[in-house]
């Protein structure tokens, strides 16, 4: 658990043309802060009339580095050139739709996403990784010691559910998950 210091098509034939959409488009932006020098892509719908598959776009960013995505929305990452890391890593950012506890936090600040060593390690002794990063309830807070880049980072027991335990303790902005799965393997469908 870390605290922070998709689209909805509406319309259609016939929808009047000055409607509101349901629910309004909104992006959360993210910083990512480590580990610089690795480069972020990620998978994109396929062009109309294709096979439906995913694309990817493969460098988009360099780390460190930040980028607007809409919220309700999970993205397929692919996070590539790690430094003393071989081949890519094919985490999911999962970015959760706002509400008014966090509107006035997510309008004025980046949430930051770091990859650090220990992850990378976890996934490659074959274990998944969960990292839910969310704005604590007052009681939750603490001062920030190390900086806005700086995240507090809390270890749950096995079997411990960390979207749960990060909603009892305020609200969830965004929800990283990494294992071992090479989306990218030769001779697979």
């Amino acid at each position: 658990l870390i605290p922070a210091s998709g689209v909805v098509a509406v319309g259609g034939a016939g929808a009047a043309a000055n409607v509101a959409p349901a629910f309004p488009v909104a992006r959360t932006q993210v910083r990512f802060v480590g580990p610089a020098g690795a480069k972020i892509g990620w998978f994109v719908p396929g062009p109309a009339g294709s096979d439906g598959k995913p694309v990817l776009l493969p460098h988009q960013l360099d780390v460190p580095g930040r980028y607007n995505f809409l919220q309700a929305s999970i993205y397929r990452l692919k996070l590539s050139d790690v430094p003393g890391r071989p081949g890519a890593f094919y985490p999911t950012l999962e970015v959760v739709p706002g509400n008014p506890k966090t509107e006035a936090f997510l309008s004025h600040n980046a949430i930051p996403v770091e990859f650090t060593e220990e992850d990378f390690d976890q996934v490659a002794a074959g274990n998944y990784i969960t990292k839910v990063i969310y704005l604590p309830d007052p009681q939750y807070q603490t001062p920030a010691e190390g900086g806005v880049d700086t995240l507090v980072s809390t270890r749950l027991e096995p079997g411990q559910d960390p979207c749960a335990e990060a909603m009892k303790r305020g609200h969830i902005l965004l929800v990283v998950r990494m294992g071992g799965i090479d989306l990218e393997t030769v001779n697979t469908p």
